[in-house]
């Protein structure tokens, strides 16, 4: 049972690229096209021409106010109020709902924009109703 005449000891190489292949090349130039560059014009492409047309109308003509509504400053001085009432700073305030600091400074100063999750955190950690009715 000794017969190591069977077995092949010679290493064997998996995945190794050839570098007999040579890649096509990328872009306009390649072997498809005999090495001539194919160029194409495309329109308003590398230009600071301001362009004119329907679309240019439209979002001028466009009237609608796209602002996100911010915590309100009653909401902002009431956080603040119960963070000073239970004698934490806002890094104390944070790290107890696990925030930034800065999120707790946007929402003390009104700059926020509320979520929900977080005023359930300061809820729970605070003690206080801060959404919906009172």
């Amino acid at each position: 049972m000794s017969d190591t005449s069977f077995q092949d000891w010679t290493p064997v190489v998996v995945n190794k690229r050839s570098s007999n292949r040579k890649k096509p090349a990328a872009g306009p130039v390649s072997a498809q096209n005999n090495g001539e560059v194919i160029v194409e014009k495309k329109f308003g492409v590398g230009t600071n021409k301001k362009t004119t047309g329907r679309n240019l109308a439209k979002l001028e003509e466009e009237t609608e106010d796209f602002h996100l509504p911010k915590v309100p400053l009653s909401l902002a001085k009431q956080i603040q109020q119960a963070r000073n009432a239970k004698k934490m700073t806002q890094s104390d305030l944070a790290k107890a709902v696990n925030e930034k600091a800065s999120v707790i400074n946007q929402y003390e100063r009104g700059e926020a924009i509320p979520e929900v999750a977080v005023l359930a955190k300061l809820e729970k950690v605070l003690g206080v109703k801060l959404r919906g009715k009172k």
